[in-house]
């Protein structure tokens, strides 16, 4: 093998034994020396690329990136272990439930695909590849772009922070092309019989990490709320329908509800704590902190929910963790329990079905109509700003009111109902 200098110091023409020439680059880079006086050191690093002009621009490269102080050492660190390292860093801030799908998420796609490649090695290409064999083994593209935009982009934007262990300098996912549609078998055998293709969402999707903009269909009206406790049963149908809607808590909150924070006297309610339901495998259901800071609220109880709630006070089955929301066994009201319960409650009344999640973004629609402030609408939410507030409702967080609404307005207020009762 015969090496020569070229034109350009630090570049060498290298000839192997069957004339195949490539070109060796020679540059000198600054690394961490933890036992340096200056905390660094120089050091000669050597890569052979395929031609003369590859190995200038890379010379041009790392050299600017020296200079500039943006010179990172590649590490040995793969993807598996950069998200797995991100995953360990957030396991305390997270919501068990969030760090469980973050990981269930590596194990089950990313792992498999990219978990080998070293994380200074990952480009978009790559990601990309992946992300189309996943859609093509079957996840929506909804999915797939949560594996990219919840996990992977965020464990990158992490790992920057302290490129030295991990060994890049750019967050590959930036310029991932996310995925909107893909050829389905179920497009595919469309196709064939002659359809076309149906691509889309029915509601605008918005960028990720963005907050989703709640579209009036997504609501109860007031005379719609009306027809469903009315149609509900008494006792724990009832009590948990009329809670959700006088309340507005989010899901997990109204199932982590506890006599011993229930003041029946002076009418108070305080959130506290959110359950998180998980399989048996994951060790059951559990009682966290909420989701955010400003999600500890004390909330005033109208008077109608305050009697309903001594009601069934007295009739709720015995639990250790005295939950107010529990089945006959003593055992936590599930999601998927609660809406099936709502659903039939809502067929009984003649109104559409919708989810117990909806009754919080009616709630949350209702206290605007009233009149109520997005300040006060924020703090009864346990949003954590007015912004977020305003972002999922702006549909009735509007300046001027609409007739119709100034006239719902009206009439609650002369039939002197307690605003929250909506």
């Amino acid at each position: 093998m015969a090496t020569e200098k070229t034109k350009t110091p630090g570049i060498y023409k290298v000839t192997g034994k069957k004339g195949r020439v490539k070109y060796r680059l020679f540059v000198n880079v600054q690394v961490l020396d933890a036992l340096s006086a200056s905390g660094w050191r120089w050091k000669l690093k050597g890569k052979t690329y395929a031609s003369y002009q590859d190995a200038l621009d890379a010379k041009v490269k790392v050299q600017g990136e020296v200079k500039s102080g943006k010179y990172v050492e590649a590490t040995d660190a793969t993807v598996k272990e950069l998200v797995e390292k991100w995953l360990e860093a957030g396991r305390g801030k997270w919501k068990l439930q969030t760090y469980l799908s973050h990981l269930s998420r590596l194990e089950r796609y990313i792992a498999p695909k990219l978990g080998d490649l070293k994380a200074s090695k990952l480009r978009k290409a790559a990601v990309e590849q992946a992300a189309s064999d996943w859609a093509r083994s079957g996840l929506s593209a909804r999915t797939v772009n949560k594996i990219l935009n919840n996990v992977m982009s965020p464990a990158f934007k992490w790992a920057l922070k302290d490129p030295d262990s991990f060994g890049i300098n750019v967050n590959p996912l930036e310029t991932v092309e996310r995925l909107s549609t893909l050829a389905t078998p179920e497009e595919i055998e469309a196709r064939a019989l002659g359809e076309i293709p149906n691509h889309g969402e029915d509601q605008p999707e918005g960028k990720p990490g963005t907050l989703r903009e709640i579209q009036p269909n997504e609501v109860y009206s007031t005379l719609e709320l009306k027809k469903i406790i009315e149609a509900s049963q008494p006792g724990l149908e009832r009590t948990l329908i009329m809670t959700a809607v006088f309340c507005g808590l989010r899901h997990g909150e109204l199932c982590a509800l506890r006599w011993s924070i229930l003041n029946l006297k002076r009418g108070i309610l305080t959130v506290n704590r959110s359950l998180t339901q998980l399989s048996k495998k994951r060790g059951g259901p559990r009682l966290e902190r909420p989701k955010t800071k400003n999600a500890y609220r004390p909330l005033e109880l109208p008077a109608p929910l305050l009697a309903e709630l001594r009601r069934w006070k007295l009739q709720c089955p015995p639990n250790p963790n005295e939950l107010v929301f529990v089945d006959a066994l003593g055992k936590p009201v599930t999601r998927k329990n609660n809406n099936r319960m709502l659903k039939a409650c809502a067929e009984r009344a003649g109104v559409r079905p919708l989810s117990m999640n909806n009754l919080r973004h009616s709630f949350a629609s209702q206290q605007l109509i009233n009149g109520t402030t997005p300040l006060e609408v924020s703090y009864l939410m346990g949003h954590s700003s007015p912004a977020v507030t305003l972002s999922i409702y702006s549909h009735w967080a509007k300046t001027e009111k609409s007739q119709a609404q100034i006239e719902t307005r009206q009439s609650n207020h002369g039939s002197g109902r307690r605003r929250g009762e909506g």
